[in-house]
């Protein structure tokens, strides 16, 4: 179990009134990057859920064309294992999809 820790200076949870006074700089500085951190999360949990509403258009698509589908998904972990790169899924991914516009993004 994590334990709060309140009365820290460089805590989010730090209250200004208890601690001596400090130079406000500081203070700022840890807010903006508490809030920089904070940002950074959900613009990857942004990502993380465009990425797979963009996977589950996909597999509708092709809901006829299971093979499709399945070779569009192992081009995905070709590249995650990177034994293609980004080039190499561009030009995949426009030969999977011809006929389909509107999974080019």
């Amino acid at each position: 179990r994590k334990k709060r820790v309140q009365n820290h200076p460089l805590s989010p949870l730090h209250h200004h009134h208890s601690t001596p006074s400090r130079n406000n700089n500081n203070n700022t500085a840890t807010t903006s990057s508490s809030t920089t951190t904070t940002n950074t999360a959900n613009n990857r949990r942004l990502e993380f859920n465009d990425a797979i509403n963009y996977v589950t258009q996909v597999k509708l698509a092709f809901r006829n064309q299971p093979r499709l589908y399945l070779e569009f998904l192992n081009m995905i972990q070709k590249v995650r294992s990177r034994e293609i790169n980004m080039v190499g899924a561009i030009h995949t991914v426009s030969h999977l999809f011809r006929g389909h516009a509107s999974l080019l993004l």
